[in-house]
């Protein structure tokens, strides 16, 4: 069999500024990891932005996951099961919401199955699993782009752009609140160089009972330019991941306490790793997986998120902060 990426690494990473990133590992049968959480120290769930399943790794057995949640008929996605780009998660109790890119695809063509909202319960103790719960809402753009408090961001206009192109429209993060709303957060567009959040006030209304999004005004943050990949919450301090709305390959590490500016922690500028994911560490406060999007990368001489399931693999790595 042909080897395809190294599974396990121990090796402290690199250190930079109070940031500790440590044990490497790679995960089988998938490559483009896109958003999740974590269900325990060693188990979490992870969306694959290229097809709709959920699936559930263990840290202490990477080579296959351990469960996995098809989603294609509970979202209603249509004839063919069209991906749908889950791109973001946000755990509040026992329920985790998910979110697509809201974005056309990579050509600029118009994919309505990319336009999911929906929401997942955690279930059991000694092995906890999610089950879907309620509906999908398929008319959160929609709703963006007719809320007037939204309207400097011109999102109907860039709705209609493929998602990389500037002032484009495309969602990647989503994150609780203290209070168990949520922030969703925008790779593009990235408007006077500021990264886009939306706060989202009531998503159970939305998922259990019907209702329609209610938003909290725009909060807009400094992020060098860029947007947000994705971002989590823990003790009321934000933990997100930062890059270019274009594909590029520099990625950020920031901190931010929901009022000042934003705290830098740490950089990738190596381009070998690809940070798409941030996933809190349940009784572990200083601890974070963060999940690597490897679909680009070359897999017996293919990109590897078109290479048979059996050779797929994704990384992530352990990153300690210090307060």
């Amino acid at each position: 069999m042909p080897r395809v990426l190294i599974v396990l690494w121990a090796c402290v990473v690199s250190v930079f500024g109070g940031v500790q990133i440590t044990e490497e590992a790679s995960f089988g049968r998938m490559c483009a990891a896109s958003g999740g959480i974590a269900l325990s120290s060693n188990l979490f769930v992870v969306a694959d932005d290229e097809n709709n399943r959920l699936r559930t790794y263990a840290r202490n057995q990477p080579q296959a996951p351990i469960h996995e949640l098809k989603l294609g008929g509970f979202l209603q996605v249509g004839k063919g099961n069209p991906e749908v780009d889950v791109e973001g998660a946000a755990q509040v109790g026992d329920m985790v919401y998910w979110i697509a890119s809201h974005g056309r695809n990579r050509d600029g063509e118009v994919r309505p199955s990319r336009q999911r909202f929906f929401a997942t319960r955690i279930i059991g103790k000694d092995q906890p699993r999610l089950e879907v719960v309620g509906q999908p809402y398929a008319n959160l753009l929609r709703d963006l782009i007719a809320d007037p408090q939204f309207s400097q961001f011109e999102l109907e206009e860039a709705a209609g752009k493929a998602p990389t192109k500037k002032n484009a429209l495309n969602i990647e993060g989503l994150c609780s609140r203290p209070d168990g709303t949520l922030l969703i957060a925008f790779r593009n567009p990235v408007p006077k160089k500021k990264a886009l959040l939306i706060p989202l006030l009531n998503p159970g209304e939305i998922t259990q009972k019907g209702g329609r999004p209610k938003f909290g005004p725009a909060i807009q943050l400094e992020l060098d330019g860029n947007g947000v990949r994705d971002l989590v919450q823990r003790d009321g301090k934000y933990y997100m991941i930062a890059g270019a709305r274009d594909g590029g390959h520099d990625f950020q590490l920031y901190r931010w306490n929901g009022a000042a500016a934003a705290e830098l922690l740490h950089e990738w500028k190596a381009r070998t790793y690809n940070p798409e994911a941030i996933l809190a560490l349940p009784g572990r406060s200083n601890e974070f997986l963060i999940l690597s999007d490897d679909g680009g990368l070359k897999v017996n001489g293919e990109e590897c998120k078109d290479s048979a399931e059996a050779f797929q693999r994704f990384r992530s790595v352990l990153v300690r902060v210090q307060d």
